[in-house]
């Protein structure tokens, strides 16, 4: 089913937990800053245009499952430099989930 509220994600916390899939929107950072680009020299930018083309799918590509906790109700990604490529792929208007 389509999200109402913009980009979906499937994020993942501890073991025993089912995977949620939540809107982008409703997830936090766990860090105020970020580097330029991913560790294996990845930009981002790479992923965005994936992401607002539709050439990468959010909730099949594996890499997109996202690690997350829960406090006081909220949740919080501790994939940070991930979480800003989809909240940047919403922002310009991609990634409009098709899943179901």
């Amino acid at each position: 089913a389509n999200s109402p509220v913009g980009l979906a994600a499937t994020f993942h916390s501890g073991s025993g937990v089912m995977d949620k899939i939540a809107p982008v929107d409703e997830v936090r950072f766990t860090q105020d800053s970020i580097g330029h680009q991913f560790t294996d020299g990845r930009t981002f930018e790479a992923l965005i245009d994936g992401l607002v083309s539709g050439t990468i799918e959010v909730l099949t590509a594996a890499f997109l499952v996202l690690e997350a906790v829960w406090v006081d109700g909220k949740m919080f990604c501790m994939n940070n430099r991930r979480l800003f490529c989809l909240k940047e792929a919403q922002r310009r208007g991609g990634g409009a989930e098709r899943a179901g």
